[in-house]
């Protein structure tokens, strides 16, 4: 069983805490993004994608399904501006961080 290890970077307002399980990686790119980010992950469980805006609403939920390691999210929607997004799986690495969306 491995130990939790969280790892706090403030000036990037990057949180990635490994939880009991197994690790993997998250990447969330482009950023700063226009139209569509591309999500890619490795998990043997399902997750999802939740973007915040200033005020902490949600304005976006899209599902990570286990197994299909990218999904590419449109944007096109959502106003220009800097947000927060909280990706979550059940048994690996949790990433909080921040996306600029310009137009």
């Amino acid at each position: 069983m491995k130990a939790t290890e969280n790892n706090t970077v403030l000036n990037n307002i990057n949180i990635n805490k490994l939880i009991v399980g197994s690790a993997t990686e998250i990447k969330i790119f482009p950023n700063p993004a226009q139209n569509i980010i591309i999500v890619e992950y490795q998990c043997d469980s399902d997750g999802e994608i939740v973007l915040f805006n200033a005020l902490g609403q949600e304005v976006l939920k899209t599902k990570l399904i286990k197994g299909r390691g990218k999904v590419q999210i449109q944007i096109n929607d959502i106003a220009k501006g800097v947000y927060q997004y909280k990706c979550t799986f059940d048994k690996c690495t949790e990433k909080i961080g921040k996306l600029i969306i310009q137009k």
